[in-house]
């Protein structure tokens, strides 16, 4: 069996005599979703990114010319509004 590097650091600290399981495991967990958090905010900012480049190209003169924003369909422009919305929060 191998262990990933994230467990080999946990069974290590395990066998360290002086510290419990609980305190051990706690810091296991609290680094674990500080990862989690760290590659969430990360995939946001991506979002965010190719979010506000697509807002740039869609209100720029040659997609107007291409698209007129009067074919661009009401629920596409919420559903654009509702993912900023999201993104913002974040």
């Amino acid at each position: 069996m191998t262990f990933s590097k994230a467990e080999r650091e946990f069974l290590e600290k395990m066998s360290d005599s002086d510290r419990s399981y609980e305190d051990v495991f706690r810091e296991y967990g609290r680094n674990y979703f500080n990862v989690l958090r760290h590659r969430i905010r990360e995939k946001a900012q991506e979002m965010k990114k190719d979010l506000e480049l697509f807002e740039k190209i869609k209100n720029s003169k040659a997609m107007e010319k291409a698209i007129p924003s009067s074919k661009i369909k009401e629920s596409e422009k919420e559903d654009a509004q509702k993912a900023l919305d999201e993104l913002k929060q974040v």
